[in-house]
């Protein structure tokens, strides 16, 4: 039986433009994504929340969904989108394995049965992770100065 597909689109904060404006830039891409490879309506979780909280409402639903069974495919813009905490992402990867999910990007397929993709998912969290820290880094400097 052929599961559903989901999509995640998250932004951290409003930014110039709104937040709407980031955040349907995602939706348009993964909708496209979606419909390039004959998913028909996926369900949409879209949230504005921090990328190291763990406890954000959208992506607590759609890991309820997935432990559920409901999904057979995530598709996000981005592995940061899904968060940027090492510790988060292995969580996901785990929950993927056990649920048989695929992660599908506009650049990527990870399919965790395959190890080459497990270390593409591997290294692009230790970078999410990274990214962050030195994002954290920057605007604390910026803050100190004013």
């Amino acid at each position: 039986m052929k599961k559903k597909q989901a999509l995640y689109i998250r932004k951290s904060r409003e930014g110039e433009g709104g937040a709407d404006e980031t955040l349907h830039t995602q939706r348009e891409t993964l909708l496209r994504l979606a419909e390039q490879n004959g998913y028909k309506n996926p369900d949409v979780y879209e949230e504005i929340e921090s990328s190291i909280d763990w406890n954000r409402p959208k992506l607590s639903e759609l890991i309820l969904a997935i432990e559920q069974g409901k999904y057979d495919r995530i598709l996000v813009t981005h592995i940061d989108r899904i968060g940027r905490d090492i510790g988060l992402l292995d969580n996901i990867k785990k929950l993927c394995i056990e649920h048989d999910i695929v992660i599908e990007t506009p650049d990527n397929v990870i399919k965790f049965d395959d190890e080459n993709q497990e270390l593409l998912f591997g290294f692009s969290s230790v970078l999410s992770d990274y990214e962050y820290k030195r994002i954290r880094h920057r605007l604390q400097k910026v803050s100190m100065m004013l």
